[in-house]
């Protein structure tokens, strides 16, 4: 489900308000009257879709991992590619996504907001991607330094949800953004001695 558009159902209303707010004022700061109100519903209607705030958000979450997720899950199945190729596809596919919808939310963004038991789903589903970083990365490079396994994949995750903030405030292109961010993640993989 795409909860970019702020068209369509009251559902995808709800998931696409309830993105802009919860990263722009925080999700402890924004209330379902919030939501409602910037989804152009009452708020008895929100219940309607979602019974508390925190099902919006897990919904929310859910929504931004899951494109990632099947991305991930087509590239690891398609034995024509190279680990190599399978990480920098998933790297520029996701920066697209972030860069080129009117999402507002990063995944990581939104799952750092809730709490373990309101996120236990969308948990679930965000290290699953990263666990699809991690073999990306591990097949395509052992690792150098300090840099490894998770350490690395979490740099990598910054520089990818970074994009969103970028957005708010860069002129570029995403083709750019993307190659630019492909070349930084090639370059980290890249043991000091042949950089």
């Amino acid at each position: 489900m795409d909860i970019g558009k702020a068209g369509g159902g009251g559902r995808e209303r709800i998931l696409h308000a309830a993105s802009k707010l919860f990263l722009s004022q925080g999700y402890a700061a924004t209330s379902t009257r919030d939501i409602a109100h910037a989804a152009g519903i009452r708020q008895p209607s929100l219940y309607h879709h979602f019974a508390t705030k925190a099902d919006i958000l897990h919904a929310v979450a859910l929504a931004t991992v899951e494109p990632s997720l099947r991305k991930a899950e087509e590239l690891a199945s398609d034995e024509k590619l190279t680990p190599h190729d399978r990480l920098m596809g998933l790297v520029d596919f996701d920066v697209r996504l972030l860069w080129e919808s009117d999402r507002s939310s990063s995944a990581f963004a939104l799952v750092a907001q809730g709490t373990v038991a309101e996120m236990n789903g969308p948990l679930d589903r965000f290290s699953e991607l990263q666990g699809f970083y991690r073999s990306f990365i591990v097949e395509t490079s052992p690792g150098w330094g300090d840099l490894r396994g998770d350490d690395l994949v979490g740099v990598i995750f910054s520089m990818i949800e970074g994009v969103v903030f970028r957005r708010a405030y860069e002129q570029v292109d995403v083709n750019e953004v993307s190659r630019q961010t492909m070349a930084a993640v090639a370059r980290l993989l890249t043991p000091p001695k042949q950089a």
